[in-house]
């Protein structure tokens, strides 16, 4: 190469520390994920052996829903002369996806709970709590500046939930929808995250003593670390191109002498 000059070595490795002291961030990857905590649960109050969770710390697709459908007892009914029965039918789902492609980080999530508790014989409310819940806890590091993207819509109808993303300088960004809002809500978020350590959280959950408790949710969420190298401080530029152009000094000088011999 070169039209059959050999750089000298001292050249070639003069460059390569050059192009390391320019470039410093170019070998570095994306986000990093901390923790991946994901899991519904349905829990019948009446029997606190019944307490079935599916979860998984693993990042790889979670679809799991959880259906409970019980009957039992209750008390009785002076007005009908017979004990109540008590029917009760739960159900919790998530379908979620955690992980980093490159430089960026994605999560997407969808949603569903209905609880119904109601009393065959009597008219009379009986307290008895019966919940489910559907759980995200993701946590994760940016080594550089980050954009994030989040948007979100949740229908309570019956349900509570929330969204939020919390980061070395407190909440970033929050949504919540509760059983007092009867209208669907939904958000869109975007912004630049500062290197550091960050923690996106969704809790959403129904509960009900007697009658009907529902919602739908869904979020998608993707942070993109900067890719640009981190500029060298005003004081090694000087430095910086005095390496330079002694490198190309030397190298012409040394291609002169080659093709003088």
């Amino acid at each position: 190469m070169f039209g059959g000059v050999r750089p000298c070595w001292r050249c070639v490795l003069a460059l390569a520390l050059l192009g390391c002291v320019l470039c410093p961030a170019a070998s570095r990857g994306g986000p990093v994920i901390l923790s991946a905590e994901r899991s519904v649960r349905n829990n019948h109050a009446s029997d606190r052996n019944l307490e079935p969770v599916i979860a998984t710390a693993a990042l790889e697709a979670f679809d799991a829903t959880i259906d409970v459908q019980t009957e039992f007892d209750g008390s009785f009914d002076p007005a009908t002369g017979r004990d109540s029965t008590i029917t009760s039918i739960a159900r919790v789902g998530q379908s979620s996806t955690v992980g980093v492609s490159g430089n960026t980080l994605g999560m997407l999530d969808v949603g569903f709970a209905r609880v119904r508790m109601f009393d065959t014989h009597s008219t009379n409310p009986i307290i008895n709590l019966h919940e489910v819940e559907s759980l995200i806890d993701v946590s994760f590091r940016l080594d550089r500046p980050g954009d994030f993207q989040v948007s979100v819509r949740s229908d309570a109808a019956g349900s509570d939930y929330l969204l939020a993303l919390d980061g070395p300088g407190g909440r970033v960004f929050e949504f919540v929808d509760d059983i007092d809002e009867d209208a669907p809500d939904q958000d869109n978020t975007q912004g630049t995250l500062p290197p550091g350590l960050y923690r996106l959280r969704q809790v959403a959950s129904a509960s009900t003593t007697f009658g009907e408790a529902s919602g739908d949710w869904g979020f998608g969420f993707n942070v993109v670390e900067q890719a640009n190298p981190i500029p060298l401080p005003p004081a090694l530029l000087p430095g910086a191109a005095l390496m330079a152009f002694g490198a190309a000094v030397w190298m012409r000088r040394r291609v002169s002498s080659q093709l003088n011999r």
